[in-house]
């Protein structure tokens, strides 16, 4: 081998070597990025074992409050507060559902409606009939024609007309 050829071979080599080289940085860089996520991977098994235990603490106090609300008053030990409370709320719905079962529709009376009852299309009917015509109350067509509410609406009439007579009031 002359030295032409020698020189031809080493250089071949070198090159060799070098893309080796460069082979083994480049699966260095892989490798070290594969153990980069495995460690993210068992950092995040970590983040969720602790939250599955949190979440199982939490359905334990659950099932808890669950065995104390359902519990027979010698179980739990806030089943009488409950009871007493269970029973005020029924007695609060059974006063609320008594109330205004007349209205057809729950809504506060304006001054058109007073005027309206007072001396529109409905001063002739009765209270009944004037709260179910004009979507209110007994009550609301009661005060307002016995001059218990709408003072002002009664007194503009009054001024308005000074011989107006409010037939309702005594």
């Amino acid at each position: 081998m002359n030295m032409k050829e020698m020189e031809q071979l080493v250089r071949t080599l070198q090159d060799a070597l070098n893309g080796q080289g460069q082979a083994m940085t480049e699966m260095r860089a892989v490798i070290n990025a594969q153990n980069e996520t495995i460690e993210n991977l068992l950092t995040g098994q970590s983040w969720l074992r602790q939250a599955v235990d949190q979440l199982q603490t939490v359905n334990d106090d659950v099932m808890k409050i669950r065995n104390w609300l359902g519990a027979d008053e010698a179980d739990g030990p806030f089943y009488p507060e409950f009871k007493s409370l269970t029973a005020r709320v029924e007695e609060l719905g059974a006063m609320i559902e008594g109330r205004n079962k007349s209205a057809p529709t729950k809504r506060n009376m304006t001054d058109a409606d007073a005027i309206r009852v007072m001396t529109g299309d409905l001063k002739d009917a009765s209270h009944k009939e004037a709260g179910e015509a004009a979507a209110l109350t007994y009550a609301q067509v009661y005060s307002c024609r016995l001059e218990y509410t709408f003072k002002h609406v009664h007194k503009a009439l009054k001024e308005a007309d000074p011989e107006y007579k409010n037939k309702w009031s005594k």
